[in-house]
């Protein structure tokens, strides 16, 4: 059996890409404000709204043309600009903390 998602959770996955507020997306998609929180961090754990929002963020990313490999490119250049100066070394470290992310 093939699980698919429901109305309101295609609307919060819709609203979710907006600003990326899992508790302002479920406000938007219709369910309570009282339960908004919950129900938006319930939403981004489940495998299917994962990858309806992946699939619809897809054409976003490919017109910016940002991937993994840019994404470190980048941590990789701000972290030897930061490098340059000591008043930066933690900042240096920093801007390494998001490699691990793009593997």
């Amino acid at each position: 059996m093939t699980e698919k998602l429901t109305d309101r959770q295609a609307a919060f996955c819709r609203e979710y890409l907006i600003d990326l507020n899992a508790t302002q997306a479920a406000i938007r998609a219709g369910y309570s404000k009282k339960t908004a929180q919950e129900i938006g961090a319930q939403n981004l754990s489940k495998l299917i709204i994962q990858q309806k929002i992946a699939s619809l963020n897809q054409p976003r990313l490919e017109k910016a043309e940002i991937d993994a490999d840019y994404v470190l490119r980048q941590a990789v250049k701000l972290h030897e600009l930061c490098m340059q100066d000591s008043k930066l070394a933690s900042s240096a470290v920093k801007s390494l903390e998001l490699a691990p992310w793009v593997w």
